[in-house]
């Protein structure tokens, strides 16, 4: 409709481009160790689309502090950015033109919100060459509360001047199609990495 302003939220992996083969050799490294046996299904079950705290508060031993447990997940962002300066990384199919006539309607504002770091976020957005197109970039980790809970999508919604119900978000897996859901935002589910009916329960 002609003079109605809207947001369209993206998040990052899986959404903006197809990161989870890098995560995933990353975790392999790092949990390996631990007695894990790190594949595709382990994958998407209790990593893909999830805070590292939390990932790593559920999958070492409880004697872990909170410091050791971020020392370890620092040294596996670490590790995951200088595979994507090695080796770059690829938008998902589509995405660049999608960008280009979002953002050549000036009724449209345009986020990036993830549970990456900053400086992965920037990174990964430089690398693809597409971090012009957004006026936002959200972190989970700079909000009261990271994806699952709807804080990343309501902030981002705010930063725009706009409730949530005027956003669109876009979510390749069941925790951020949980934040925006919970959030009151439209969900749009991008099967990159799980089942169409994986996200729809969601």
């Amino acid at each position: 409709m002609a003079g109605v302003r809207m947001g369209c939220l993206f998040d990052l992996d899986g959404t903006l481009c197809d990161s989870d083969l890098a995560h995933l050799i990353v975790f392999q490294s790092i949990l390996t160790p631990f007695g894990y046996n790190i594949d595709h299904a382990f994958f998407q079950e209790r990593i893909s689309g999830k805070h590292n705290p939390d990932i790593f508060k559920d999958l070492l031993p409880s004697h872990y502090t909170p410091e050791e447990i971020t020392k370890l997940a620092e040294q596996k962002e670490e590790i995951f950015r200088q595979r994507i300066r090695n080796e770059g990384l690829l938008p998902i199919d589509g995405l660049t033109v999608l960008l280009e006539e979002l953002k050549a309607d000036p009724r449209v504002s345009i986020a990036c919100v993830t549970n990456a770091s900053r400086l992965n976020a920037e990174l990964m957005l430089q690398a693809l060459k597409i971090e012009c197109y957004f006026s936002e970039l959200i972190i989970g980790d700079e909000c009261p509360r990271a994806k699952p809970f709807p804080d990343p999508y309501e902030i981002a919604a705010q930063k725009f001047g706009l409730t949530p119900d005027c956003c669109i978000v876009f979510e390749d897996s069941p925790t951020g199609v949980r934040a925006g859901a919970a959030a009151g935002c439209k969900v749009i589910g991008i099967s990159t990495s799980q089942l169409p009916s994986v996200l729809t329960k969601h």
